[in-house]
């Protein structure tokens, strides 16, 4: 596949964001809470992202997802969907689809889950009271 999903859209790896970040929202009560006018605007399109996502892919693909589902704040799990969606966007008009949902439902929701590549879930929560 290109760089781009088509022709004047986003770049490949904006679309991946898109879907991660889907399946992310999903799974995290905490983030949905984050803002909970702009979930409810784009919750059925995460949800519909996920959906599509378990149907469109490989069994490994599918594993990488349940792990993100059931835990989405292990990075490790997140990093690992994020490869292997990448891998795996294909071509095909089920992708390309799915790809245009997640971005949709990312501009939809203005909501967005993001985990670095340097984040240490052992790293020490600092909070108000220690600024």
């Amino acid at each position: 596949m290109s760089d781009v999903l088509g022709a004047g859209s986003c770049p490949r790896g904006d679309v991946v964001d898109a879907v991660v970040s889907s399946v992310v929202l999903v799974a995290d009560p905490r983030l949905q809470e984050a803002a909970v006018d702009y979930w409810d605007m784009s919750s059925a399109a995460h949800r519909g992202v996920v959906d599509r996502l378990r149907r469109v892919g490989s069994v490994e693909l599918a594993l990488a997802t349940e792990a993100v589902l059931g835990d989405p704040h292990d990075p490790v799990a997140v990093h690992h969907l994020s490869d292997v969606v990448a891998a795996t966007f294909g071509d095909g008009g089920a992708w390309r689809s799915l790809g245009e949902q997640a971005l949709h439902a990312d501009g939809t929701g203005r909501l967005a889950a993001h985990v670095g590549r340097a984040h240490d879930p052992a790293a020490v929560e600092v909070g108000a009271a220690d600024l």
